[in-house]
Parts: C-alpha cells; sequence; structure tokens
C-alpha cells in the first residue's frame, strides 16, 4: 500500500512470539539451507524453559519481544536458575544463536549436547533413560506412549496433561526426553 507518496511494506509474521527465531523476528527470508534452524531455535527456547522455568525473553509487548529474540543475547541458563548447573549453557546457548549458521545443527546434536552436559553435571546415571510426555489430549497422549513404550521397552515414560505439571516433573526428575504437544 501506498502513504503519502512512501511505500509502506506489510509483514506477517507467522509463529508464536515467545519462540520465534531471529531471522523470523526481523522478517528475513530464510535461507533454504539453514531454514530447519528456525525449528532448533524453538527448540532451544522449549529447553531453555524446561530447565530454567522461564522463557529467555519476557517483555510486554510483541515488537519488544520480537527485537530481544532478533537482537539481545538471552540471559546466561545457569544465571537464571541457580540451580542449575553451568554446563547447560553451552547447548542452549548455541541453539539460541542469532545466525542460523552457528545454531546447533539438528535436534539430535541438541539432545546428545543436552545429556552430556547432564552427565558432566550430575554423572552417568546406569538407570534407564526417562521420557516426559505431556499432552492435554487423552487418546493422542496414551497413543504416543505407547507408541514410545513399543520403541523403547525399558524406558521409564511420565504422562502429564498440562504444562505446570511439565514444569514440576521436569524439575524434580530431570528427564533424559520430553515429548510435548507445544498447543496445550
Amino acid at each position: 500500500s501506498f502513504s503519502s507518496g512512501q511505500f509502506v511494506a506489510k509483514v506477517e509474521l507467522i509463529g508464536t512470539p515467545s519462540y520465534m527465531a531471529p531471522e523470523v523476528a526481523r522478517a528475513e527470508v530464510p535461507n533454504a539451507t539453514h531454514a530447519h534452524s528456525v525449528d532448533i531455535y524453538a527448540l532451544g527456547v522449549l529447553a531453555y524453559e524446561l530447565l530454567t522455568g522461564r522463557l529467555p525473553f519476557e517483555k510486554r509487548g510483541i515488537p519488544a519481544l520480537l527485537a530481544d529474540h532478533a537482537y539481545t543475547m538471552p540471559p546466561r541458563p545457569s544465571g537464571v536458575a541457580e540451580e542449575l548447573p553451568a554446563t547447560f549453557d553451552g547447548p542452549l546457548l548455541c541453539a539460541l544463536a542469532k545466525d542460523p549458521r552457528q545454531r546447533t545443527p539438528d535436534a539430535e546434536t541438541l539432545r546428545r549436547e543436552l545429556l552430556e552436559a547432564m552427565t558432566r553435571a550430575y554423572g552417568d546415571s546406569s538407570g534407564p533413560e526417562r521420557i516426559l510426555l505431556a499432552d492435554d489430549d487423552d487418546v493422542a497422549l496414551m497413543t504416543t506412549r505407547e507408541l514410545l513404550e513399543s520403541e523403547f521397552p525399558s524406558t521409564e515414560i511420565t504422562c502429564v496433561t498440562d504444562a505446570f505439571s511439565a514444569m514440576e516433573v521436569a524439575r524434580a526428575e530431570r528427564p533424559d526426553v520430553v515429548v510435548t504437544d507445544l498447543n496445550m
């Protein structure tokens, strides 16, 4: 559209502002090679939130929140949650890198790095891996649980139906993997 002889661009962003990657917040067209890194960033925000109990950026108003995602480095996770060992800072901050080329390359690498951080912080656990499954849809929750149990028979699976319970279980039990419905 035009206004006063000047071109006014309208930009429409799609996504949840609290989890929006910097390049999306800046309304940049993602490079096809690094398009998946948008999801890695969102996964990094989710991991940050689960491990610290808060989002890396919490501003009133979407423009301020998007500006933080676009240009501000998040606080060190161990500085936000004093009980969280500093071994988690590197993997989480790498997943939240502003430049998608410097971001953790994929979800499997992030999972491995977080497990390594946990092992360095708490030692090697000889027990079974633990999965936290969070979904407010009972059918989806039970179906996913059955699928995980069939694929990983020696794994302990804890199911919860709301985000508050997921946070409590994540803090108390320190699951190895969290599977969640982001639309709860």
